[in-house]
């Protein structure tokens, strides 16, 4: 009766690192999907930008597109 104690205890604590494993990775996940996404954010912006000095805008738009758009 304890070896079979035993063996419940044994796959409860693995499955438990199992989802404290799940856990940590998922938590890594959303910390890459962050950064991904300013970095996406900072290119976009760049983009904005460069298009409005090809098209001859002025600093004053350049100021607005920066800082009312956030």
């Amino acid at each position: 009766m304890s070896l079979r104690m035993d063996d419940i205890n044994q796959k409860e604590n693995a499955m438990k690192l199992s989802m404290q494993t799940v856990d940590f990775r998922l938590a890594k996940l959303e910390e890459v999907v962050l950064q991904t996404a300013e970095s996406l954010f900072s290119v976009q912006q760049v983009q904005v930008v460069s298009g409005c000095l090809s098209a001859g805008e002025g600093v004053g738009d350049l100021f607005s597109l920066f800082f009312f758009q956030r």
